[in-house]
């Protein structure tokens, strides 16, 4: 399996951040973005079952502004 070089997780901006928190706008595109993820994950009878900042990565380049959603325990 190949996988794309992504950027930071959620939970690396956090701690990265001056106050440890995120600017209402983006928690918003977040949200609205990992609703989307979740529903199509869902769509195709899978179940993500860690759903944690830190398998929430942030895409760079082309994809700057996308989330992606990462480790899905498939063995």
């Amino acid at each position: 399996m190949v996988l794309e070089n992504l950027g930071p997780s959620l939970d690396k901006l956090i701690q990265a951040s001056p106050d440890g928190a995120l600017g209402l706008g983006h928690v918003a595109e977040l949200g609205l973005q990992m609703i989307s993820c979740l529903k199509y994950i869902h769509s195709h009878n899978f179940i993500h079952r860690d759903i944690k900042p830190q398998n929430i990565l942030m895409g760079t380049e082309e994809s700057k502004g996308t989330t992606f959603l990462i480790n899905f325990g498939i063995t």
